[in-house]
């Protein structure tokens, strides 16, 4: 909670940086650029400097949804030492996610290209148990719970007016944990848990100002997390995680055109 205060604090910070810059600024704050020139002397509109309205820094929430995937089907156990068993299905998870978006604009003509990174929480309730015919009779139990995500992606697009499409894609990553329990005749043997997964994301989405300052967004991306994989004498885990997720959110454009409301 104390990091999401802290990234919330940062935005609102931005956010007033910037609209303090606006006010000073000499052609559009009325400044020594602009505005009345003297008591005697005509209201004077001095020239305003072309500043393209997707070009520059912004800052954004978003909130939505994730599916998960996660593939057991490398998992292999070994029961007393010499039974190999393979778990070769899936299940699937799913859960919320929300969080902030920053990034950077340039438009060349129709088409726009730029740098952003996603970062926030991301839910993913997920368990199956798998039987397993021994003896003693064992059970294979893997679960996923939620945790922080996060991307940095490289995205470009074409503009229709107001309307940005584009498509986006990078690296990801997520920090939730997989955990994998071995219990034998009622007795929990093994017990495994995942640390951060890491891979690439990719998707697109329709992004649509609403003012000089603001845009509105929807989005889709496809992450594929990679696997976990940790052995022991007793087992070989390595479960493949990948997420879908669909997310609405807004952008505020810090590059001083327009006022903030």
């Amino acid at each position: 909670m104390s990091v999401v205060k802290s990234v919330g604090g940062a935005a609102v910070g931005l956010v007033f940086a910037a609209q303090v810059a606006y006010a000073a600024d000499p052609y559009y704050g009325g400044g020594y650029g602009g505005g009345y020139r003297g008591y005697k002397d005509p209201y004077v509109l001095q020239p305003v400097a072309p500043i393209p309205l997707w070009r520059g820094f912004y800052i954004g929430g978003n909130i939505g949804g994730a599916w998960s995937t996660i593939d057991t089907a490398s998992n292999v156990v070994f029961v007393n030492g010499v039974t190999t068993v393979l778990s070769d299905r899936s299940f699937e998870g799913s859960g919320f996610l929300g969080g902030l978006q920053l990034g950077y604009n340039i438009p060349i003509g129709n088409f726009l290209w730029g740098i952003e990174g996603d970062i926030g929480g991301l839910g993913n309730d997920a368990s199956r148990s798998f039987a397993i015919s021994t003896l003693p009779p064992s059970v294979l139990s893997v679960s996923s719970d939620g945790g922080w995500y996060g991307d940095v992606t490289l995205r470009g697009g074409f503009l229709y007016g107001a309307a940005l499409i584009y498509l986006k894609g990078g690296f990801g990553f997520y920090t939730g944990e997989t955990n994998v329990t071995l219990v034998t005749d009622g007795i929990s043997a093994l017990r495994q848990s995942s640390g951060t997964f890491t891979g690439w994301t990719l998707g697109g989405g329709l992004e649509y100002r609403v003012g000089p300052r603001w845009s509105i967004k929807a989005e889709y991306l496809y992450f594929d997390f990679g696997d976990s994989t940790f052995n022991s004498d007793d087992a070989h885990f390595n479960n493949d995680m990948s997420v879908s997720t669909f997310k609405i959110g807004f952008n505020v454009f810090l590059n001083g055109v327009g006022p903030l409301y």
